[in-house]
């Protein structure tokens, strides 16, 4: 019955045969369901080749597909179909819908709507099939009919009608169960991602038993979703894979037995390289190199690349060892479009290109419509893997999304021996089977071909002796699912390397440029041809090497279907001949070639001086024809470039695995009145690949024609020794280069909270390396040792507090260090945005404290006690760099700024201080790959004192108005003094005066005013006055 289901079967075909290799784009088979009122049913949403009973079909899986005309009141509980290629139609397994489940007592079927019918499909060879609901629920009356998605699976064997075995294996959980499920000869295995909160298990079951099963471990982190993936991998034992793909965050793969189910060491787990990249959505396993193990192909197709963007998708192919052995990663292919997810399917698809390897396809259902790759397995599978043949939908298809979404492949639908490819695109309900066109190989031989001697006349064109050839190519066809008989085109080329405008040099078959024959061959049966190569009449000369390309091609044959396609395999399609003239009455030319060379015999180390060979090839007997002077250029000196000094000579140089080969083809041919061909080569030395003091360069020259016991002057050596001259200084600089003065009051210690400046005064030392040796030193080892902070380092008692990253010039790398800036200081207000040290050439003042040893203590003023802050007093710290390649004369520079932590100054009362800091230079990596262990060691001290006190001194005009007005006061006060009589004073006492004293004291009794007068000699009246 088939139901309101109505299918659209197409069979396109499109004139023209321009395909990349046997996967026909252009005759497809198209199977679409095309819905109903109810919504989208996701046809293709799974999908599953196999034959059941020889006969190729095909089950597809429609999650949301609507059975409201099976079950009352359902709708999208889901289907799966059944697609006959014969009959070009699908048909709905009804069995399926509205089967009932009835196991356990107090449980009851849930809903069949939302169920996912035919989310998962998978099938065995030889009929056994399992169609999968995950999200079937059951009711529990007992718990107030609570919902459970068990999820549920269907197992059948060849008939899919009736013969139903019903898989639930487990209940009272949100299991999910039938996500991934994986069949092998004896058992069924189906995932169980949603148990116990996401954890995640597997359950096997017999095959034979319809409800005997057996669990796995059960995994430990949470929304692990530990079995939504599987594959069965082939060793000595079978092996399970299990996806768990959001365990730890980044998607983790298990391997373990697949008979026992033991959980397996975690440090033998595969594991993503990135988190959420969903590591382990699908696995694939198949012998790619026929090497009787399987590889493991674990998908992640959310991916994010640099280079293409995010969900760009990657695949991880895993090679074994053994069992017991964790695999190893062999190859890497990452999508190539964001968003494309690229890993979402893959499929093995047999051996469609007929090689005797497996090989597989890999889609990327969002990169613009979808598209699917197409990788061939080989012997030896090693990175980049390039795909051979993309899949994607074609306009003529009409509208078409998510192609890929499912794969499935490695069944032969249309009986021609070759495995076809099927592709789901769901969201556009359609499945796309493509056929694969058969191989044709042929095989290809000829015989050694004689030179064309202008000597001898074998062939006859135009009445005229011309010089010829005779060359014998047989063509042999074999393959299978292609007819007995085909037909070939053979299209020979001549002379293809000789430049158009000039005249071809061989005809063939008396054609000039292009002959074309068409052969009939037979399978596995020979085809040969005589053809006759001549010397082309209007050419005059002697050449050697000339080359004849021929190219097959497969006639389309009407009364094929699918036409064949030729092995893109490649085949021996050229063929060299030579012209020789001058080789005397045997034919035979026998030379004697000899090689000579020049070159300076040292060299020094570092130099940019390139070396001048100079060479000499001579020919003493007869012509030497492909004439070849090689030379082996070891490691340490390159191939620069050539003089051909008039000559007809050309080189070129190629890469091998320990050496450069040089190849000089010299003029053709060599003849011995040639005299010597002289030329120059230059070579360019390497200095960082010379790691021994003696090279030896090997010279050669041959010829296509073999000599006669005359080769020991075909080969010679040259040597050259190298010198080395190596010396480098150490010198520094402090910044400031006087004394550093600080101030007592700051005393904040570093924090978060803390800006540079509140710590303390700035301390910059500039060391430099200068190379004053005439060698390149490869590699060097500058570290410096620094007072970082008190013994007590605890409570934060820093000394000097290193910034930031120190500052270098070009060619010095400085390391990480967790003493750098460690409590996040503030650099300035905003971190990070302080100017950094500006590093000079050289230095003109360097100040006289960095170049005193460590002992001498410099001449300070008396009086002032001085304490050393120097390791290892003090707890020290040290911060290594490298410089690279110092070439002579070269100077690189590394600059530390620091700030001294005055408050452990204030701590440790200390009133001044001489500091230092410490580089030591070493040469890790001397010229010629030595070492070098004796250490350079250069000292930069500063000295530290608290700042003075500064005394205010007054401006001029404050003094100058000061002192006038001082002045003028000064002045008005003499003059009320002046006029208050302060100035009238008595004079001091002559002798007459006491004399008179004498006189008063005699006539106390008498009018002392009389008597006085008369002492002074002066009147009375005037005394009164």
């Amino acid at each position: 019955m088939k139901g309101r289901w109505l299918f659209s079967f197409q069979l396109i075909l499109s004139i023209g045969f321009s395909l990349s290799y046997n996967i026909d784009p252009d005759k497809i088979l198209t199977f679409k369901e095309l819905g109903d009122k109810n919504g989208t049913p996701m046809f293709g949403y799974s999908i599953s080749l196999y034959k059941n009973l020889n006969k190729p079909l095909l089950i597809v899986g429609a999650p949301n597909a609507s059975t409201a005309h099976i079950i009352n009141g359902e709708s999208q509980s889901g289907a799966a179909f059944i697609c006959d290629m014969e009959k070009q139609e699908c048909s709905l397994i009804e069995g399926l819908v509205n089967r009932t489940y009835n196991k356990y007592v107090n449980i009851e079927d849930g809903p069949k709507s939302g169920q996912w019918l035919g989310a998962s499909v998978n099938s065995y060879g030889d009929g056994r099939a399992l169609v999968c609901a995950p999200r079937y629920y059951e009711i529990y009356p007992n718990q107030n009919d609570k919902y459970f998605p068990v999820g549920r699976c269907y197992y059948m064997e060849n008939n899919f009608t009736t013969e139903f075995h019903e898989v639930v294996p487990c209940v009272e959980q949100y299991c999910q169960a039938g996500i991934s499920t994986a069949i092998s000869k004896n058992h069924i295995f189906i995932g169980i991602p949603g148990y116990a909160s996401g954890l995640g298990r597997v359950y096997k079951k017999d095959s034979a038993s319809p409800y005997k099963g057996h669990f796995s471990f059960t995994y430990t982190n949470y929304y692990a979703y530990g079995g939504s993936s599987l594959a069965l991998v082939q060793l000595n034992w079978e092996m399970l894979a299990i996806g768990a793909p959001r365990n730890k965050l980044i998607g983790t793969v298990q391997l373990i037995y697949s008979h026992i189910l033991q959980r397996p060491a975690e440090d033998s787990w595969l594991q993503g390289e990135q988190p959420y990249s969903n590591f382990g959505h699908s696995l694939l396993s198949i012998n790619l190199n026929n090497d009787r193990r399987d590889e493991l192909l674990v998908s992640a197709p959310m991916f994010n690349d640099k280079k293409t963007g995010y969900d760009t998708g990657r695949v991880y192919i895993y090679e074994f060892i053994n069992e017991k052995q964790k695999p190893k990663t062999l190859i890497k292919i990452t999508g190539h479009k964001s968003a494309s997810r690229f890993g979402t399917a893959m499929c093995s698809l047999g051996d469609i290109n007929n090689d005797k390897f497996n090989d597989f396809a890999i889609s990327a259902p969002y990169e613009d419509s979808g598209k699917v790759y197409i990788y061939h397995g080989a012997k030896d599978l090693k990175e980049p893997i390039q795909h051979t043949q993309v899949l994607e939908p074609k306009p003529e298809w009409g509208p078409l999304t998510s192609f890929g979404f499912s794969l499935s492949g490695g069944i032969d639908i249309d009986l021609n021996e070759y495995p076809d490819v099927a592709v789901g695109a769901y969201e556009s309900n359609r499945v796309i089977i493509f056929k694969v066109r058969p191989i044709v190989s042929i095989e290809t031989s000829y015989n050694s071909i004689k030179p064309i001697s202008t000597d001898n006349i074998d062939c006859i064109a135009q009445t005229r002796g011309v010089a010829c050839t005779l060359m014998k190519v047989c063509f042999k066809y074999n393959s299978i699912g292609t007819p007995a008989q085909i037909k070939v085109g053979v299209t020979w080329t001549l002379d293809i390397d000789r430049p158009k405008h000039r005249k071809p040099r061989v005809l063939i078959e008396n054609t000039i440029g292009t002959f074309v024959q068409e052969l009939q061959l037979s399978r596995n049966q020979k085809n040969c041809q005589n053809l006759t190569i001549k010397k082309n009449e209007e050419f005059f000369g002697y050449s050697p090497d000339i080359k004849l390309k021929f190219e097959l091609d497969l006639k389309h044959d009407k009364s094929l279907n699918l036409q064949p396609i030729l092995d893109q395999t490649p085949i021996k399609d050229r063929v060299a001949l030579s012209i020789i003239h001058n080789c005397g009455r045997d034919n035979i030319c026998i030379p004697d070639l000899s090689v000579e060379a020049s070159v300076n015999s040292s060299y020094l180390y570092g130099d940019k001086k390139t070396l001048l060979m100079m060479v000499q090839i001579k020919n003493r007997l007869e012509d030497a024809f492909d004439p070849v002077f090689q030379m082996k250029i070891p490691p340490g000196f390159n191939y620069q470039s050539y003089n051909r000094q008039g000559h007809n000579v050309i080189c070129s140089s190629e890469l091998r695995d320990d050496y450069e080969d040089l190849r000089c083809d010299l003029p053709n041919p060599v003849r011995a009145e040639h005299g010597f061909i002289s030329f120059s080569l230059t070579l360019t030395p390497n200095p960082s690949a010379l790691l021994t003091a003696d090279y030896e360069l090997k010279l050669s020259v041959n010829s296509s024609n073999p000599e006669n016991g005359t080769t020991s002057n075909n080969l010679i050596s040259k040597f050259i020794s190298i010198k080395v001259d190596v010396d480098f200084n150490v010198t520094g600089k402090a910044t400031p280069n006087d004394e550093i003065f600080y101030d007592p009051k700051k005393v904040a210690f570093p924090s978060n909270d803390t800006i540079e400046d509140e710590i303390g005064p700035e301390i910059i030392h500039t060391y430099s390396v200068t190379n004053t040796g005439k060698s390149l030193i490869p590699l060097m080892e500058f570290s410096l040792t620094w007072p970082f902070a008190t013994t007590n380092y605890t409570e934060n008692e820093y000394f000097l507090y290193l910034l930031e990253r120190p500052t270098t010039t070009d060619s010095i790398v400085c390391h990480e260090s967790d003493k750098i800036n460690v409590e996040n200081v503030k650099l300035n207000g905003i971190a990070g945005s302080n100017e950094r040290p500006e590093l000079s050439e050289s230095y003109d003042n360097v100040n006289e404290l960095e170049r005193r040893s460590r002992r001498e203590v410099p001449d300070r003023s008396q009086g002032i006690d001085e304490s050393e802050v120097e390791c290892p007093k003090f707890r020290c710290a040290r911060i290594k760099c490298s410089i690279n390649s110092l070439e002579p004369g070269d100077l690189v520079q590394v600059a530390f700024r620091f700030r001294l932590v005055t408050n452990t100054l204030r701590k440790l009362t200390i009133f001044s201080a001489r500091t230092s800091t410490e580089a030591s230079v070493v040469i890790t990596k001397g010229p010629l790959g030595t070492t070098n262990d004796n250490e350079t060691i250069h000292e930069i001290v500063s000295l530290i004192s608290p700042m003075p006190v500064k005394h205010n001194i007054p401006k001029l005009w404050v003094i100058i108005l000061s002192a006038d007005a001082g002045t003028l006061l000064l002045l008005g006060l003499i003059v009320i003094l002046w006029k208050w009589g302060f100035f009238k004073r008595k004079k001091l006492p002559s002798e007459q005066d006491l004399k008179c004293a004498e006189y008063a004291n005699q006539y106390k009794d008498k009018d002392l005013n009389e008597e006085y007068a008369k002492c002074l000699k002066i009147d009375q009246d005037e005394f009164n006055e």
